[in-house]
């Protein structure tokens, strides 16, 4: 049931935490809302899945797992409601072990599809009074679950009985396992444990189990044949006497309207009848070394009585004076639908026997017992919905936060309005890719939107990692500010970006040239305010002149340089000793006037002089070609042309306006075409 598989998760939580419950669980493939339900019956080879699992995790043993969970087990019913219930199952430990197939009867009406273990001390043997004296016990235990090591859950169940219960030592020693036959005519095996207990403190204790195993009884006073054969059978409708050979001799009256009794003269027990609990063969020897235990017996034949099919529940004891097993039996009905399935009734069950007040109590339990499984596949339905929602919401905040920023995302999810903010010193940082105008009108959009979709995943990655927040893309245009999430130290921060850019944007090739892309970076150091705009798609803008002068470095950068502004050279050279720059003089700059700018050369190891020497490089090699080409075509067009590509430079560095350089673009494409 899913009542073992709750505690063995409840063993893992309390003693190894969640993060290994959790990897136990996705080892086992469990999941909390389907494996988990205390009262759904389950395979075994899920719990099986799970011990397995947890030595895998915990790198243990299979026998230390099982030995672990028998003890927590007992802890964990002692904790969980069952505590008075295990109080009163025996005086001593000696009573209490000889109980436990009573407590696994009353266990198996709430859980009735539980496959129940079999316990037996051995009583009977001509040692056992002399072990007694010692504190010794000999235990049978007998399991349908062959070969799985269960013995050792078994002596960390005993071991914790005896500590938490009766204040004793439990020493359990395995003396041997055997695999039998269940019966004669059956395959089916069954595993035989045999344990020795020493009982080490306590000595009180082990005197009164020694008293209370003496069955003398000093009766006197009475004569016998007190009560007739049939008023016998009149008062014990379901009792059933046989000899050593299971000859049946007697019965009650009860026991033949469920059972062809006919005229023969000798009929044998186990012909009318198989034993069902405990698993083992039905003949005389094997119910003398259970007699402790609570017996089963269900009709092998079938008739046209509508009763045939009742079994028998009861006690076996053994008529020394007789030299006869009588076996004390009542109806094996566990409701009312039962009942009126085997058309049997109230007045068919003696006054004196409990099975009627079982019957009206267990048909309440089950009632109960529904409503509870209903609500446990609820409640796990209910978790299982729960973790799916949070995992949608986990997803959902993770969108959102790359939407918005985190404080941003947080106020609007919670209805709040978002109020403008004025940060005193941000660093705005632009790009945009070289000749993209051209690339645009000579690739097909898909191509574009390809090469766009490549560049700026990997810029988006790099936004992570030195801890920029991505504002916008606009074309191939790109925008990332520094200060707005976490203050403290923007420029650097911003300037690992862009050597980082630089870097990655010579992995993306031009799906006109197939050579590497080249791009143009400025950013700026200064005070902007910055607010969410607008309720549909809302978005997070930025305003202030630091981001005119952060466009306006980059419409101003040169191909694979990265162009930055006197404030923020200020601050890197004032923060970050390693910086390498180079000025670039003084340039007009449209809306400032005239401003000493300065190229990021690299910090530390990072350096991209070696790139710009190649790019300059390429420059001077495609003004070249240019310039022959032209003078070729026409030799009295070769100054002109030289004076036309030196004012496709000057337009690049002077004349820039707008985001993005698209007035840049425009009048080189204007001035290739005058070459």
């Amino acid at each position: 049931y899913g009542k073992i598989h709750t505690v063995l998760r409840q063993l893992v939580l309390d003693q190894y935490g969640k993060e290994i419950w959790e990897e136990v669980r996705a080892k086992a493939q469990c999941q909390e809302g389907v494996h988990f339900m205390v009262f759904k019956a389950y395979d075994d080879q899920i719990l099986w899945n799970l011990i397995q699992a947890i030595c895998d995790v915990l790198d243990v043993q299979w026998n230390h797992v099982c030995n672990s969970f028998g003890e927590y087990f007992v802890e964990f019913c002692l904790e969980n409601g069952y505590g008075d219930m295990l109080h009163t199952l025996g005086e001593d430990f000696y009573h209490f072990v000889n109980n436990l197939d009573a407590l696994h009867r009353m266990l198996s009406m709430t859980y009735t599809d539980m496959k129940t273990p079999s316990f037996r001390l051995d009583i009977k043997s001509s040692t056992f009074r002399s072990e007694v004296k010692k504190g010794r016990l000999i235990l049978h235990y007998y399991t349908t679950r062959v070969g799985k090591q269960l013995q050792h859950l078994v002596i960390g169940l005993l071991r914790a009985v005896g500590k938490m219960l009766f204040n004793v030592t439990v020493m359990t020693t395995l003396l041997e396992t055997t695999n039998e036959l269940i019966s004669l005519t059956s395959e089916e095996l069954i595993e035989h444990n045999v344990f020795e207990i020493e009982i080490l403190e306590n000595d009180a204790k082990i005197d009164n189990l020694r008293n209370s195993t003496s069955s003398a009884v000093n009766v006197r006073g009475l004569e016998c044949n007190l009560v007739g054969v049939s008023d016998f059978c009149q008062i014990l409708p379901y009792h059933i006497v046989f000899d050593e050979n299971l000859e049946i001799k007697q019965y009650g009256k009860n026991v033949a309207k469920i059972l062809p009794f006919g005229s023969e003269q000798s009929i044998r027990l186990d012909d009318l009848f198989q034993l069902k609990h405990p698993k083992m063969p039905l003949t005389m020897t094997h119910l003398k070394s259970q007699i402790n235990a609570t017996f089963f017996l269900e009709p092998k034949v079938t008739n046209l009585n509508h009763r045939s099919h009742i079994a028998l529940r009861g006690q076996m004891s053994w008529l020394e004076s007789t030299d006869l097993m009588v076996f004390l039996a009542s109806p094996k009905i566990l409701s009312i639908d039962e009942m009126r399935e085997k058309r049997l009734f109230i007045s068919d069950i003696p006054l004196y026997d409990v099975t009627r007040d079982l019957i009206l109590i267990n048909q309440q339990r089950s009632a109960e017992r529904e409503v509870s499984k209903h609500l446990d596949e609820a409640t796990a339905q209910l978790k299982l919905l729960a973790h799916e929602l949070e995992a949608e919401k986990r997803k959902t905040n993770a969108l959102l936060y790359e939407m918005l920023p985190r404080k941003v995302a947080d106020q609007l999810r919670e209805g709040k309005k978002v109020e403008a903010e004025k940060f005193s010193e941000v660093t705005i940082l632009f790009s945009d890719i070289v000749s993209f105008t051209d690339i645009a009108a000579g690739s097909h959009p898909m191509e574009v939107l390809q090469m766009l979709n490549c560049l700026y995943s990997k810029f988006d990655h790099l936004t992570s990692i030195h801890d920029v927040y991505k504002v916008e893309t606009i074309g191939d245009a790109y925008m990332v500010v520094a200060g707005i999430q976490r203050e403290g130290e923007t420029s650097i921060k911003v300037a690992n970006m862009a050597l980082a850019m630089m870097q990655e944007c010579h992995t993306v090739s031009s799906p006109v040239t197939g050579k590497p892309l080249q791009i143009r970076i400025g950013f700026h150091t200064g005070p902007v305010v910055a607010g969410v705009v607008g309720d549909k798609m809302p978005r997070y803008c930025l305003f202030g002149d630091s981001v005119n002068t952060a466009s306006r470095m980059e419409s101003n950068s040169l191909p694979g340089h990265i162009h930055i502004s006197p404030q923020s050279h200020q601050v890197l050279s004032d923060s970050c000793k390693s910086c390498k720059f180079k000025s670039r003089g003084m340039i007009n700059i449209k809306g400032k006037g005239d401003m000493e700018t300065f190229f990021l050369l690299g910090i530390g190891d990072t350096s991209i002089e070696s790139n710009m020497d190649y790019i300059e490089n390429n420059v001077d090699v495609e003004l070249k070609v240019k310039s022959a080409t032209t003078e070729e075509e026409n030799g009295d067009v070769k100054s002109n042309s030289k004076n036309n590509l030196r004012i496709i430079q000057d337009v690049r560095d002077v004349t820039a306006s707008g985001h993005g350089g698209e007035v840049v673009k425009q009048q080189e494409s204007r001035l290739c075409c005058i070459v």
